[in-house]
């Protein structure tokens, strides 16, 4: 594949993402934060990495200054190596979400793959738990849609097109919660 057919998949992927469901989503997110609760997000890897920037959105601020907003992600090295030493790599979100989730949060789990068990275990332990829970992945979502509350995917299979697209989705919610809070 040629640099032109990369960039061409990304706009034919972003022409085809669902403004609905990403504004349900900055919605349940602006909820969340209205009643108290937080922002807990996660993923591996790259989704790691934009689960790290949509809390810096968050705590921060995307285009507006306004006040910081509750928000964390689970990507603390030490705590990730110490329940995945104890109690497998599987479970690492999960325990994090047994200690820090209550019913009035918001728990964002992304995988490109949409197969991640440690993902998906950690958005089962956080509905058991009466929280809102939202999935951003690529085009495996079926099973996510079982779990959660919101699912946001992007059509593809295609891991680094699935990342560029979740940061502007990521983009776009902060944009909606930025203006909102503004």
């Amino acid at each position: 594949m040629d640099i032109n057919s990369y960039i061409e998949d990304d706009i034919n992927m972003l022409k085809s993402i669902d403004i609905k469901a990403i504004t349900r989503i900055a919605d349940l997110i602006i909820k969340t934060i209205e009643n108290n609760g937080k922002i807990i997000s996660f993923g591996n890897g790259g989704s790691s990495a934009d689960a790290d920037h949509l809390t810096a959105e968050l705590n921060g601020h995307f285009l507006r200054s306004r006040s910081a907003l509750p928000a964390i992600s689970l990507s603390n090295g030490s705590v990730i190596t110490a329940i995945s030493n104890d109690y497998g790599y599987e479970n690492v979100f999960s325990r994090q979400i047994e200690a820090l989730c209550n019913e009035n949060d918001c728990v964002i789990g992304i995988t490109t793959s949409g197969r991640s068990i440690n993902v998906i275990n950690a958005l089962k332990k956080a509905r058991d738990k009466n929280a809102i829970t939202i999935a951003m992945t690529g085009s495996n979502h079926e099973l996510l849609k079982n779990i959660c509350n919101e699912v946001i995917y992007v059509n593809s299979d295609k891991t680094p097109n699935i990342q560029d697209i979740h940061t502007a989705i990521i983009h776009i919610i902060s944009y909606i919660i930025d203006e909102h809070f503004y």
